[in-house]
């Protein structure tokens, strides 16, 4: 028995390139398109920053403001009893009408002015024009 074997040369063989996945169809229902969810996360992140500035104006501008105007109502309104010439009678609306102090919360030379409308409860604690002012 004679057993012969051919040696032929070899040639190489191109890689496989396996074949791409079928599609699979998206389930049926509602999606998120990758543009809405970035829409939304902006959003949010815009509500975020706009909140952030608002907090700051309320613990930090607001406080500043009040802080001002009080001093300049105080001044005034103690340049107007150092004279004796403050109002005793019906006065403007935001006029400083008198000076507050609670000891027992923490509220000392606190200026009151005439009117509780927005604008003048921003200058300080508002007197209800209506009402009768105390003596002491």
């Amino acid at each position: 028995m004679v057993v012969t074997q051919t040696i032929s040369p070899s040639v190489p063989s191109e890689p496989e390139v396996p074949s791409p996945a079928p599609a699979v169809a998206p389930p049926p229902g509602r999606q998120i398109q990758p543009t809405t969810a970035r829409g939304i996360g902006i959003g949010l992140i815009l509500l975020g920053v706009f909140l952030l500035g608002f907090l700051g104006y309320l613990y930090g501008l607001s406080a500043i403001e009040e802080a001002r105007a009080q001093s300049t109502s105080y001044a005034t309104l103690r340049g107007q009893l150092a004279q004796q010439v403050a109002p005793l009678g019906a006065t403007t609306p935001g006029a400083a009408v008198a000076i507050l102090t609670i000891p027992a919360i923490g509220i000392r030379n606190m200026i009151v002015v005439e009117g509780t409308s927005p604008e003048n409860l921003e200058l300080g604690p508002g007197h209800v024009p209506s009402a009768r002012r105390s003596a002491g």
